[in-house]
């Protein structure tokens, strides 16, 4: 019986030394496959790129039915613009990200509605105009103090025209409805730290561990390499290319020109691995560095409409933390604190608000086509220092390639909000922190709740969409 025993327990201690060898074995490479690149000396290279795109829409109709005075007519027209604007900017003195947007609609209709034989005709105008910017300006580009890299003056800003007219017509009068809504907010900060866009860092790098999984390359590319590729990346990017065909062109040319010059053969497997990547990655938005600001955002409002007319205003000191780091190849960490304290006049009633709002995003690529990602964020709101109110909010996404044939994406989060108290807070918060993790789409504006209603509000919201081609 002993014996058995000891069999057994020579058995088992196999089993557990090979398990435990496994194990190590594991770990050593996955520790291996974390190259050790040092991600904060990457520099976004010097970009300036402006766009302009546009476009209008016209339809109509003259419609009509039966005879005599059982005629039924119906005549419409409607056209709408859409234009924007948008220039970014990357330099050692500047980082700047500014849009315009306009949108615009007319519609014009002849007896609208079958069952009201009164109302004649309804015309409709709408015209908005928004103008969006952050610009930092970088000094003193040798200062360094506790990790943060320049000083920067921040000048922002955030305008908007909104302009509704509706005009009625019936058998016996006309009701014509207007309305105009003005808002500006000029953010003036001072600050130091720097955050850079890296995203292609790791799209190189992802490019990298597929060359070397087809054994194009025997090893990794060095910490050079693998910045100026991603350099390279970045700069045809945000090259102006308008035809779509010759910018594609354009780009893989210069990527397989690039890995021709550093020895990589160049072979319909190279040319796979180079457009899979380029056409078919999915990262989320990766950044690093950290940032720290203080400064003033004058603000104001005005609304008219056909019966009244009311005048807005307000200052606000702010300080804002922002901090991105990319943990490694696959992880990634981003984060906003930020404090202000609102003095603002909403219908001739003064009102002090404290503003504390905190965001964190976390998300992982375990490939290029990959994505999971949780935003939470947070808005604590203090009337006068006493009355506390908060809205939370859970988003989390995961976009999951399944195989070459399938891929599921989930969109779900949770929102609660306590608000007790009626608090109406009209200033926009202009930054370029975002926790959204349903795009990778830079928001400029995060904008408060106008009319925060009293009492508690919750919510449960998502969606689930899975693709598959059978052929």
């Amino acid at each position: 019986m002993s014996i058995i025993i000891n069999d057994m327990n020579t058995s088992n201690m196999k089993i557990f030394k090979s398990s435990f060898t496994a194990v190590l074995l594991m770990a050593y490479v996955l520790v291996q496959s974390q190259a050790t690149y040092d991600y904060a000396k990457f520099r976004f290279p010097d970009v300036k790129v402006k766009g302009l795109s546009g476009s209008i829409n016209l339809s109509g109709n003259d419609y009509s039915n039966g005879v005599g005075i059982n005629k039924t007519e119906n005549k419409a027209i409607n056209y709408r613009v859409l234009a924007n604007y948008f220039q970014f900017e990357n330099s050692l003195t500047n980082q700047k990200t500014s849009e315009w947007n306009l949108n615009h609609s007319y519609s014009k209709e002849s007896n609208p509605e079958f069952f009201n034989p009164r109302k004649k005709s309804k015309e409709t105008i709408f015209f908005n105009l928004n103008r969006l910017q952050i610009n930092r300006k970088y000094l003193d580009h040798n200062f360094e103090i506790l990790g943060f890299k320049q000083k920067f003056i921040e000048f922002n800003q955030a305008f908007g025209v909104i302009y509704n007219q509706d005009y009625t017509e019936t058998t016996n009068s006309g009701t014509k409805k207007h309305s105009i809504d003005y808002s500006a907010n000029i953010p003036l900060k001072l600050g130091v730290g720097r955050i850079e866009p890296i995203s292609d860092v790791f799209l190189a790098q992802f490019l990298m561990d597929d060359l070397l999984a087809a054994g194009l390359i025997a090893q990794k590319f060095t910490e050079d390499q693998l910045f100026d590729l991603a350099q390279l990346l970045s700069r045809i990017r945000n090259q102006r290319v308008f035809d779509f065909r010759r910018a594609r062109v354009y780009q893989l040319t210069e990527i397989a020109n690039w890995l021709e010059q550093n020895g990589i053969p160049q072979n319909i497997q190279t040319f796979t691995i180079i457009n899979d990547n380029w056409q078919s990655a999915l990262i989320n938005q990766r950044k690093q560095g950290k940032r720290i600001a203080i400064g003033l955002a004058p603000w104001g409002s005005v609304q008219k409409t056909n019966f009244e007319k009311f005048t807005n205003y307000g200052l606000a000191i702010e300080v804002e933390y922002n901090y991105a780091m990319p943990l490694s190849q696959y992880f990634q960490a981003d984060f906003l604190l930020s404090l202000s304290q609102d003095y603002q006049y909403y219908r001739n009633i003064e009102d002090r608000l404290t503003i504390l709002s905190f965001g964190f995003k976390y998300a992982y690529n375990p490939n290029s086509r990959t994505t999971f990602a949780v935003g939470p964020e947070s808005n604590i709101v203090m009337e006068r220092f006493s009355q506390i109110n908060y809205l939370v909010n859970l988003p989390a996404s995961a976009n999951y390639f399944i195989n070459n044939r399938a891929r599921i994406s989930v969109f779900a989060g949770m929102f609660y909000q306590y608000y007790p108290n009626f608090i109406t807070h009209w200033r926009k918060i202009v930054s370029d922190f975002s926790t959204s993790v349903n795009d990778n789409v830079l928001i400029l504006t995060k904008i408060f709740p106008k009319n925060l209603n009293n009492g508690t509000h919750f919510e449960l919201y998502g969606n689930v969409t899975f693709n598959y081609a059978f052929f």
